[in-house]
């Protein structure tokens, strides 16, 4: 008996479907979300909300679909 069956689940058609789903709909927010600019008095460069939902992305979704979601925006 191998453990590493019991501890890794197998990724099924639906379950792959969902991850892309989640993949796109977070290059979506991210395109979104570069959209809404913050301007500091004293400086050239604004500040977007694309920092913020990419720092999000990377904890919330993890490494691996942190990574392909802002993969997924830079192909969009």
């Amino acid at each position: 008996m191998n453990y590493s069956n019991i501890l890794i689940q197998e990724k099924t058609v639906p379950n792959r479907l969902i991850d892309l789903s989640i993949i796109l709909g977070t290059s979506w927010i991210i395109a979104i979300s570069a959209q809404f600019t913050i301007h500091i008095p004293l400086s050239p460069v604004p500040i977007t909300g694309q920092t913020l939902v990419v720092l999000l992305a990377g904890i919330i979704l993890g490494k691996k679909m942190g990574t392909a979601s802002v993969a997924a925006y830079l192909a969009q």
